[in-house]
C-alpha cells in the first residue's frame, strides 16, 4: 500500500487499499505507530486527503467509527 505524506501535527501519512477497504494511518511519534481501519470507503479516504485538518477529520470520521488494529510501522 502506498502511503501519502500529509500536513498534520499528529499524522505523518495515510494510505488506502480499495480492494480490502483498509485505511492505514501512520502517526508521528517516537516510535511512529501505524493503525489500520477496516471497512473504509474510497470516498471517505478522498475526503480525509482533502480535509483541512487531518487530525479533526480522523477523530470525527475514522477513530471511533471503524474497527482498528496497530501494525508494525
Amino acid at each position: 500500500m502506498n502511503m501519502e505524506a500529509v500536513s498534520s501535527e499528529t499524522i505523518e501519512s495515510i494510505g488506502f487499499d480499495n480492494h480490502s477497504r483498509m485505511l492505514a494511518v501512520k502517526f508521528k511519534g517516537s516510535p511512529p505507530k501505524v493503525h489500520t481501519y477496516h471497512g473504509v470507503t474510497l470516498e471517505l479516504y478522498r475526503q480525509f486527503l482533502a480535509a483541512p485538518s487531518k487530525g479533526k477529520f480522523f477523530h470525527a470520521k475514522v477513530k471511533s467509527v471503524f474497527p482498528s488494529r496497530e501494525v508494525a510501522a
